[in-house]
C-alpha cells in the first residue's frame, strides 16, 4: 500500500491534482486584478481630464480654455498648458 502512494507521488511530482489546480486559480486571478488594474488607468477620457482642477489651474495660468483637445496634449506631456505649468 505504501509503495503505491509514494508512486502515485512520484509521478505527479509529489503534488497532488488538487494543489496543482489551486496554484493555477491563484495564479490566474493574480494576472487577471494585474490586467483590471491596468485597464483603470485608462479609464478617464479626456473630457472629464479637462475638467480636473490641476488642468485646469494650468489653463488658466497661461490664459487659455480647458478644451478636452488641450487635456489630451497635457497628457501627451505637451502643448502650452503642460510647458507652463
Amino acid at each position: 500500500m505504501s509503495f503505491k502512494k509514494e508512486r502515485k507521488n512520484s509521478l505527479s511530482g509529489g503534488i497532488s491534482w488538487e494543489k496543482q489546480s489551486e496554484e493555477y486559480k491563484k495564479q490566474s486571478q493574480a494576472n487577471s486584478l494585474k490586467q483590471g488594474m491596468k485597464s483603470l488607468k485608462h479609464e478617464t477620457t479626456n473630457r472629464q481630464f479637462s475638467s480636473e482642477d490641476g488642468f485646469i489651474k494650468a489653463c488658466e495660468k497661461i490664459g487659455i480654455k480647458p478644451t478636452k483637445r488641450q487635456a489630451s496634449k497635457f497628457r501627451r506631456k505637451e502643448g502650452k498648458a503642460y510647458d507652463n505649468r
